[in-house]
């Protein structure tokens, strides 16, 4: 915001005095649409020119803020940043996007970014603006890209000059997005939510503030199910907090039913993507907001930022051949995918027998279009960050709370995608950005760590205690277009042969079978039955 101020001649000014429409107006008014590409923030806006009859549509290169429309036959054109004032309109039906259901269901997340799950309701994609002319259709334009970024690489001298650009720019980026008033952060333990909260606290220890700490911990311990994975991750978040003076870590329950979140469905434009997340993410915004604030500080899009790649102990150079050897066999091997095994979304997905085998086809064209080159430009190029927008287009409209994520910020984002990939691993490492760029803020005990956090791992007594809703659910969704996309016989099956016990007490591939069963594939399928239920899709 500073910096945008000045390049437009004004001296800095906070936002009651110079609001953000009035800066968009005026680097509109010095660049014209061109302005989309000078400024970083988190924004959505429209801009109507009567000098030149256009009008603009315009959504950010990440943005948590959705931006949809609906047009009329005659031409006319609905807009607004949530999806429940479109779908009140008198001249918009309840038909249901069946290309979107589908591609949702097969984790098609890369195409159909610009549609919902209501057929006549579009969305500007991130990074993209739709100009309308009158007289003309109007247009969706990208204006942003991972390889116009890369186009540009970033030049320094050594590895220790990258890592300390790096946290030069993440403590800037960091304290752009600290709120006034009291800072909340989420707080798991892993390394994306370990470095935002250690960074803001690094800084607000400068000023004499404090900031709290929301972490979840499973209603009772419990070893480990397998090697890789943690049950609970209480002792990393400790170790943030007692590396720091000005930490207070809140420790999270939930009692939360799962699915309760139905009662916000008509706020979405699709089923939320991992349903148990959504199970204590929503109990710490209830939780800030009750102590008066009105934002908390994430690091949801770590994973393809400061934190790429996960993929733990490979070394570069195995890296290097991996990606040459997508690049040459990506075509023989999606082409052969129907034949000598089952594509990797079916382990996942519950979708029905004939919508998979009618849509399978474009599934490996996509996945040929993913594998052949670096994986972050599908996520990025196409609004990966659509899917937190969702959710948190929720929390923003219904309990006024921001979560602000400087991990998907935009000259975060571009940093990342500038440096040379040896940067981000080698030597058998990976995530190299934060474990070398963040030493000495984040504790070692973080950056060293080669496991994973189970997210809401005790999800199985939830499950125990809603079974026989489940059931229920199935049942009466058999004659209705939910059968049309969701394996209802096979879900009947699954929960028939669920048993508590041996989940609770299951470990290595056992556990991770169980997890993919029902954790994903059965409860992602009863998040769709249960959106196309509440909204009335037909």
């Amino acid at each position: 915001r500073r910096e945008s101020l000045t390049r437009l001649g004004f001296k800095f000014k906070n936002r009651e005095d110079f609001p953000d429409c009035q800066l968009i107006l005026e680097a509109y008014q010095k660049w014209g649409i061109t302005f989309v590409s000078e400024l970083t923030g988190d924004f959505v806006c429209a801009i109507w020119d009567q000098s030149c009859d256009r009008f603009f549509l315009v959504r950010s290169p990440t943005s948590w803020r959705n931006l949809f429309y609906l047009r009329k036959q005659d031409g006319s054109i609905y807009f607004s940043n949530t999806i429940q004032l479109i779908t009140e309109q008198k001249h918009c039906s309840r038909r249901v996007n069946t290309n979107k259901v589908i591609s949702f269901l097969m984790l098609r997340v890369v195409h159909e970014m610009n549609n919902t799950f209501y057929q006549d309701v579009l969305k500007i994609p991130s990074g993209h603006y739709l100009e309308c002319v009158a007289g003309r259709s109007p247009t969706l334009k990208r204006y942003w890209s991972v390889e116009a970024v890369q186009a540009h690489p970033l030049i320094l001298t050594s590895c220790d000059d990258y890592y300390e650009a790096f946290r030069d720019l993440f403590q800037t980026v960091v304290s752009d997005y600290i709120p006034t008033g009291q800072v909340f952060t989420h707080l798991s333990g892993g390394l994306d939510s370990s470095s935002v909260t250690a960074m803001a606290a690094h800084i607000l220890q400068q000023q004499a503030r404090s900031l709290i700490a929301l972490g979840y911990i499973p209603s009772r311990d419990k070893q480990n199910p397998c090697a890789n994975w943690n049950y609970s991750d209480q002792s990393y978040m400790e170790a943030v907090v007692q590396k720091f003076n000005n930490i207070t870590l809140h420790p999270v329950s939930s009692s939360k039913q799962l699915f309760f979140h139905q009662q916000y469905y008509s706020w979405l434009d699709e089923p939320v993507l991992n349903p148990m997340n959504i199970t204590w993410m929503m109990t710490c915004v209830e939780k800030a907001r009750a102590s008066g604030s009105e934002a908390i500080l994430v690091g949801q899009g770590g994973n393809f930022t400061i934190s790429w790649p996960t993929a733990p102990f490979v070394s570069f150079s195995e890296l290097n051949l991996w990606h040459q050897m997508r690049r040459v066999l990506s075509q023989v091997k999606q082409s052969c995918y129907a034949s000598i095994s089952p594509p990797p979304w079916q382990l996942f997905s519950a979708i029905h027998a004939k919508l998979a085998a009618t849509y399978r086809k474009n599934f490996y064209i996509e996945e040929r279009l993913k594998k052949t080159g670096d994986p972050r430009a599908a996520v990025f190029n196409y609004g990966m960050s659509d899917y937190a927008a969702n959710f948190f287009s929720l929390t923003r409209h219904v309990f006024q709370m921001e979560h602000l994520d400087p991990t998907q910020d935009r000259r975060i984002m571009e940093f990342c995608l500038r440096i040379p990939l040896s940067i981000l691993m080698k030597q058998g490492r990976s995530r190299l950005l934060v474990r070398e760029g963040l030493k000495n803020i984040v504790p070692d005990v973080i950056c060293e760590r080669t496991t994973r956090g189970m997210q809401l791992p005790d999800w199985a007594i939830k499950f125990e205690q809603q079974k026989l809703v489940f059931k229920d659910w199935l049942h009466a969704w058999r004659h209705t277009i939910i059968a049309e996309f969701l394996d209802i016989p096979q879900l009947l099956q699954l929960l028939h042969r669920w048993d508590y016990a041996r989940v609770e007490e299951s470990s290595g591939k056992t556990h991770v079978h169980f997890q993919i069963t029902y954790r994903h594939k059965f409860l992602r399928a009863l998040e769709v039955g249960s959106f196309l239920a509440a909204n009335r899709l037909v």
